[in-house]
């Protein structure tokens, strides 16, 4: 199922993700002009008891989506996540979040990951 800044039909994300900062598009962009998604340190320990994988996904997609929308083509995506100090649970929540992200958003879509 590959989702492309075309067919764009998608609601805002749930309130409780918005407010949690468990995951942020801040609007900013890598060297490449690539959207930056971070995952912040002190967030972390949201996403797995209050929020779960699909919700985070959907955060990015909805806003990766309105990037793309403005921009008339489909774009990278650069992931910020400072996991130094994160759980184990934690890590993969992270991890499983960006597989899934990666398979809803189609091959084209690659992930650039840079741990901090």
């Amino acid at each position: 199922m590959s989702r492309h800044a075309t067919d764009f039909h998608e609601s805002v994300p749930a309130d409780h993700v918005l407010n949690s900062a468990a995951v942020l598009f801040p609007g900013e962009f890598d060297q490449h002009g690539c959207p930056l998604i971070v995952f912040p340190a002190d967030e972390q320990a949201k996403l797995s008891p209050e929020l779960c994988k699909a919700e985070v996904v959907d955060f990015i997609h909805y806003f990766l989506c309105l990037h793309n929308k403005k921009q008339e083509k489909e774009s990278l995506v650069s992931v910020v996540a400072d996991l130094r100090h994160a759980s184990l649970p934690t890590t993969r929540v992270v991890a499983e979040t960006l597989l899934l992200l990666e398979v809803l958003s189609g091959p084209s879509t690659l992930l650039w990951i840079q741990t901090t």
